[in-house]
């Protein structure tokens, strides 16, 4: 039999959120599938609704569209998923499973950090709120999404990061990113913000809000 590309995992405590992973992606990237970090910062911004009510919100490497989507449920005004070429037919696959549910309109777009932001993504802008989880497990990650970030952000754009630090290493990347955003974005650890935090830190979850710093756009 051939090997099984697609599952559903469905999330009753998110409007009954149903999302599609593919298993034959996992072998070659980690978007194929739902992270704890992602699951984190949407727990958090789920306890926090008024961040996302009314605005326009960009996700960054959103693999499976699971954060975008359930922050969907939030009223906000736009919502746009983006990540690899590879990976648009699952984020549109899984618009498709959960039309029904979300009232907010959705695209989901191709942006590679190695490159300045295409015009399907910049004519959408401003964007209020950044979103990213789970984004950084090789170096150069670092040195392309701090890039993207600034391209991107908006004089008012808040930036929220969901982190899981699987080792020591992933806690240097993350510090480096942040290191790297110093002159553009405030930083402040939020977890502890959240009700899950002591869950959190047993996972060794963290969830960071960077909000910019309005002389420097």
């Amino acid at each position: 039999l051939p090997p099984v590309r697609q599952s559903r995992r469905t999330f009753p405590e998110f409007g009954d959120l149903d999302i599609l992973t593919d298993n034959h992606l996992l072998g070659q990237d980690t978007g194929g599938d739902v992270w704890l970090g992602g699951y984190a910062l949407t727990r958090y911004l789920h306890l926090h609704p008024s961040v996302i009510e009314g605005k326009r919100v960009l996700e960054l490497g959103s693999g499976t569209g699971f954060v975008g989507l359930s922050l969907a449920l939030l009223d906000p005004q736009l919502v746009v998923l983006t990540d690899r070429h590879a990976l648009i037919p699952l984020l549109q696959a899984n618009i498709a499973e959960n039309t029904t549910r979300l009232g907010c309109t959705i695209h989901a777009l191709p942006l590679d950090w190695e490159r300045a932001p295409p015009p399907a993504v910049t004519r959408l802008q401003p964007f209020d709120v950044i979103v990213a989880s789970e984004v950084l497990y090789e170096p150069p990650a670092v040195r392309s999404l701090a890039s993207t970030l600034i391209s991107i952000a908006a004089p008012h754009t808040v930036v929220f990061l969901g982190c899981c630090f699987y080792s020591e290493d992933h806690v240097n990347l993350a510090k480096q990113l942040l290191h790297s955003l110093r002159s553009r974005f405030s930083c402040e650890d939020v977890t502890t913000c959240s009700e899950d935090h002591k869950a959190l830190a047993v996972h060794c979850l963290v969830i960071y809000r960077l909000d910019p710093l309005a002389q420097h756009f």
